[in-house]
């Protein structure tokens, strides 16, 4: 009888998480749920959400996420972290009425669509993207007539982080765009922009991370925006591989080298080949890094 007790219990506790997660719509499906045992992070204790047969969502947050079939399209509504894992044809989007931080950890994912593959519409909070550590993640935004999708695309901050791999393809705008663009941890970040900038936005902070970039027009920009504020990149850590580009690094402000803020110096080592146009183009470039190795074309260089 305790058995069979239990059971039962168990079993509207089932179908109340499944009911909390679905949504009304005929096109938004969430399909079972199971409590985390072989978890996609087992230092998690959260619930993994099978949103499909080849993609898994993990989260302690409830009614965080909601995921339009039809579509493809997985959205969030809920700050907190999530850990995405499989495969995707489609995308993900932010909700715009956030103003806390969504955190996205990407254990082994591969998103393909001919849209934003991250799309973060929120004025008023960020979106971290957070690499797994020992794996490997790809976002790719395929070919299309209209060529206006860039593969992250966000009205505001976006901070790249974790001790995994990172590869982000764009075959229509830039790699990245967004209002701010923060790279920082132990990321390995690979871009490739086949038709215009790799890292484009009003600031760039670069603290730590390797990063490698391909891009037909500028690896990356900073522009002044509408405002006529920003326009800078600032690099106090980290291994940046820049080629096959026509500008390497273009702020509209500065452009500045330095030593980390209340931390150890990490270092930077800047390795930029087969640029077409200018290396660095600025109003101000400045090195106050005392840890600054500079390599143009195999040769050692000085900014």
């Amino acid at each position: 009888m305790k058995k069979k007790g239990l059971l039962g219990i168990l079993g509207i506790f089932a179908l109340g998480l499944l009911a909390s997660c679905g949504d009304a719509s005929t096109s938004t499906t969430m399909n079972t749920t199971t409590k985390t045992t072989e978890s996609l992070d087992p230092e998690i204790d959260g619930i993994v959400y099978k949103v499909s047969d080849t993609l898994e969502v993990q989260t302690l947050v409830q009614n965080g996420f909601t995921f339009d079939q039809a579509k493809g399209l997985l959205s969030f509504n809920t700050p907190g972290e999530y850990i995405i894992k499989g495969v995707l044809n489609g995308s993900i989007e932010c909700s715009a009425s956030l103003v806390e931080k969504v955190t996205l950890v990407l254990n082994g994912v591969t998103i393909t669509s001919n849209k934003p593959a991250i799309s973060w519409l929120s004025e008023s909070s960020k979106v971290e993207v957070k690499a797994k550590k020992d794996t490997e993640n790809y976002l790719i935004t395929t070919d299309s007539t209209t060529l206006t999708n860039s593969t992250i695309q966000s009205n505001n901050n976006v901070e790249f982080g974790g001790k995994g791999s990172l590869s982000i393809i764009n075959n229509q705008k830039h790699a990245v765009s967004a209002s701010e663009i923060v790279v920082k941890n132990e990321i390995t970040l690979n871009i490739t922009a086949n038709v215009k900038d790799g890292l484009h936005a009003k600031a760039i902070t670069i603290e730590n991370g390797n990063i490698d970039i391909t891009a037909v027009m500028d690896a990356m920009e900073a522009e002044v925006n509408s405002k006529g504020t920003k326009g800078t990149i600032f690099i106090t850590g980290g291994t940046i591989k820049i080629h096959d580009s026509k500008i390497a690094i273009k702020a509209a402000t500065s452009i500045s080298f330095e030593n980390p803020v209340d931390t150890d110096v990490i270092g930077i080592l800047l390795k930029v080949n087969n640029i077409s146009d200018k290396v660095l183009q600025s109003v101000s470039i400045t090195n106050k890094s005392t840890a600054l190795t500079y390599y143009l074309n195999d040769t050692l260089t000085n900014i």
